[in-house]
């Protein structure tokens, strides 16, 4: 019988794909800024980490990249950061410039008094922006390089206990997913939605719109909803009108 095969063909349920596992956590602009408020700031260390989750919402830098920053690669006049992949822990290795990102100009003002105190202890151009606590001192006249943390243990920890005053668990990475998010509510035309993508070190917006900034579940029940009771128009109805 022609049939036979059919009775050894699998359920369509074998290949179909799984739910969608639950977007991670990432915090909004203002809840950033109220973890940032509730870090303590009393000691040079505190400041260090404080100063740490700042650039990371400023810059969008990966940890390792971050935690890897020598002073010479921030221009503080022009709000720019270089990311070099010849002495960073860049992911792939990759080189370009982050400009600082708007909306976040309160963190800014943190990033530059931080930088300011170090250089206000002898640090220079070659030493870390983030270096050691136990290398947190006076430093004399031509001392050798300082150099950053070898690994980004210390972000990590100062990501947890700061989202923890705020009653959350975010991860330094969320700081990327929460630019991502600002960028779709502020970025209106195609040129911009690129520039945005770029910062973030992305080839395309595809990159960004597809890994960052995940709508979650209960988000796009609001958006549904606002769609059911706002009067929002299509365009054949706007042109009945």
């Amino acid at each position: 019988s022609g049939s036979i095969p059919d009775y050894f063909a699998l359920p369509k349920g074998i290949g179909a794909k799984n739910l969608k596992d639950t977007p991670k956590p990432y915090p909004a602009m203002e809840e950033a800024m109220a973890m940032i408020h509730a870090m303590p700031h009393k000691t040079i260390t505190e400041r260090r980490d404080r100063a740490m989750v700042a650039l990371t919402f400023v810059t969008g830098l990966r940890a390792g990249a971050l935690t890897s920053l020598r002073l010479r690669h921030l221009d503080m006049a022009r709000n720019v950061v270089v990311q070099d992949g010849t002495e960073m822990r860049a992911k792939n290795g990759k080189s370009f410039r982050v400009f600082w990102f708007p909306r976040t100009e309160e963190m800014q003002s943190i990033a530059r008094d931080w930088v300011a105190e170090l250089q206000g202890l002898g640090f220079v151009a070659g030493d870390a922006v983030f270096p050691p606590y136990t290398l947190l001192t006076m430093q004399p006249s031509g001392h050798k390089p300082i150099d950053p943390m070898r690994t980004d243990g210390a972000l990590s920890l100062a990501f947890s206990k700061a989202s923890e005053r705020v009653g959350k668990d975010f991860s330094p990475h969320s700081a990327r997913h929460c630019l991502a998010a600002l960028g779709d509510n502020l970025c209106l035309t195609p040129e911009r939605r690129k520039a945005w993508s770029l910062n973030l070190g992305h080839e395309t917006e595809v990159i960004t719109e597809t890994h960052y900034g995940k709508m979650s579940d209960g988000r796009r029940n609001e958006v549904i909803d606002d769609l059911r009771s706002s009067e929002i128009w299509t365009e054949d109805e706007k042109d009945l009108m």
